[in-house]
Order: structure tokens, then C-alpha cells, then sequence
């Protein structure tokens, strides 16, 4: 079994009214069936009250788990590691929209240089609105280490090139696993389209008041001239 999950990209003052996507993967002999469950806020997902739960077409061959599910603001992306016996492969698959991802359609399903050593596992992939960041963690018999690594674009995640690991004070006790981990994206300073067009209209606003102010004033200067030389 596998959870995994990302939060919508909105100001992270208004943080309980985040869309939560939960990503939920049953084991192999409960028929390996993902599913999607969404729920309009945080607190709806701590009560258990989810707008839809949807099986999805993503049901992961049997030998691997989701390690990591984020959305960076054009495409969800996913993260899928096989299992030591199986290659120990990781693969980075994106989609365009959640339709894409419930129906298995995806954008590109990418093998990546990530391969990381047997006896630890991936435990979430997030994106701050710089940087993707993934969280691993090492079986007790090897420390039970956490490790968090930061990668400044997908082509570096793919390349295995991160920007920084760090070893983490989040060492959890044995007898349980991570399952998640994400970012709130700070509030965009960019203009949202309605904003930009009002201030658009302003300027034009202004722009169109001084033309009839310059307008009313050269008509006013030709008339004082016409005067002075005595001109009706």
C-alpha cells in the first residue's frame, strides 16, 4: 500500500481552504488499484469528507510503489520506484490534468538516473514554486536516515542532479513510513488576468482624458492666435 498526495498551488495564508489530491495505491493482492481522492479543504481530508474518490487507470504493474505525486503549477507529476528485485528503476511520469491522470494518459513517462541504494525508499516529491524537493528515507537496519534532496528543474530530477542533500533530524521510529510531503506555494506577485485588465482600462482611462485635455488646450492656444492676428 502506498499513499501519496499534492495540494493546489494557491496563497498559503489561506491554507485550510487548499484543495488537498490524495493518491491512494492498494497492495498487489487487493488488486493493485489506484485511486484518486480530492477534498475541497485540508479540513475536509482531516475528516474524512472527500468530493469524489475515483478508481483511476493507473494500476501500477506489481514490484513497485507511487513515491511522490506534485503539481508545479502546468502538470501533476508523478513518481514510481520499482522495487530492488525489479531494477530498482525510478521513473518520473507527468500529466497535463487529472482527467490525464485518472485515465493513465500520460504526457511522458520518463526512467531517471534516480536509482537509489537498497534499503531506503522514496517518501515524497513536492515543488515549492523554485524547486522540486524529494524526501527518502533509509530502512532502520541503515539508520532510518531521512534525507531531503532538492533539484532545481525536472530535467535535473531525471539527471539524478540535485542542487543539495541534506540529512534531516527527521529520523522517525521504526515501525512506521512516511507516506507524504508538499509545499504551500507562496501568493503569486503576478497580476491574476482580471487585475491586469482593469488596470489595463485605467491606463487606457488616462491615457484618453489627457488626449481630450490636450485637445480642449491646442484648440484654446489656435483660437488666442487667431485673434492676435485678427482673425475671427
Amino acid at each position: 500500500m502506498s499513499v501519496v498526495f499534492a495540494i493546489a498551488l494557491l496563497p498559503a495564508g489561506n491554507a485550510l481552504a487548499v484543495p488537498v489530491e490524495l493518491v491512494y495505491q492498494s497492495d498487489p493482492q487487493f488488486g493493485n488499484t489506484t485511486f484518486l481522492l480530492s477534498y475541497d479543504s485540508l479540513a475536509d481530508f482531516a475528516n474524512a469528507s472527500s468530493a469524489s474518490s475515483v478508481p483511476t487507470l493507473n494500476n501500477f504493474a506489481t514490484g513497485g510503489y507511487l513515491a511522490g505525486f506534485t503539481y508545479d503549477g502546468s502538470q501533476y507529476h508523478l513518481v514510481y520506484q520499482s522495487e530492488p528485485q525489479f531494477g530498482n528503476t525510478t521513473f518520473l511520469l507527468s500529466y497535463d490534468s487529472l482527467a490525464d491522470f485518472t485515465n493513465a494518459s500520460s504526457a511522458s513517462s520518463v526512467p531517471t538516473l534516480n536509482n537509489f541504494a537498497t534499503g531506503g525508499y522514496l517518501a515524497g516529491f513536492t515543488y515549492d514554486g523554485s524547486q522540486y524537493h524529494l524526501v527518502y528515507q533509509s530502512d532502520p537496519q541503515f539508520g532510518n536516515t531521512t534525507f531531503l534532496l532538492s533539484y532545481d528543474s525536472l530535467a535535473d530530477f531525471t539527471n539524478a542532479s540535485s542542487a543539495s542533500s541534506v540529512p534531516t533530524l527527521n529520523n522517525f521510529a521504526t515501525g512506521g513510513y512516511l507516506a507524504g510531503f508538499n509545499a504551500t506555494i507562496p501568493e503569486s506577485t503576478v497580476p491574476e488576468p482580471h487585475t491586469l485588465a482593469m488596470l489595463l482600462l485605467g491606463l487606457s482611462g488616462i491615457f484618453i482624458v489627457r488626449r481630450q485635455v490636450s485637445v480642449v488646450k491646442n484648440a484654446g492656444f489656435a483660437h488666442i492666435i487667431r485673434r492676435s492676428e485678427g482673425t475671427p
